[in-house]
């Protein structure tokens, strides 16, 4: 069976319903806490692209095509859908704000 991770239909409604529930996160909670949402996507990328990079023993920087096991796509996706939420909701307080 093949583990290796690729985008479905049920990826990407989660990356969606993450996405949606960090932006409310971001907006329900005092304005630092799009940061953390923001931080913790980050790490959760980093993490993912070390794991792959150590199963993989490609160290290179410019061995970019990598192959993601199931669970380190999904970190490495969810990681990127929570920077994507934490910008969208920079983006919303700025123009809130800017009035």
């Amino acid at each position: 069976m093949n583990r290796q991770f690729h985008f479905s239909a049920a990826v990407v409604i989660w990356l969606i319903a993450l996405t949606l529930g960090a932006i409310a996160f971001g907006l329900a909670a005092p304005p630092p806490a799009f940061l953390f949402v923001g931080g913790s996507g980050l790490v959760a990328m980093f993490v993912a692209q070390l794991s792959a990079r150590f199963r993989t023993g490609r160290w290179s920087r410019w061995d970019i095509d990598v192959p993601f096991t199931l669970a380190e796509g999904l970190a490495g996706s969810s990681g990127a859908a929570l920077v994507l939420a934490m910008f969208a909701v920079a983006g919303i307080y700025t123009i809130h704000h800017a009035a």
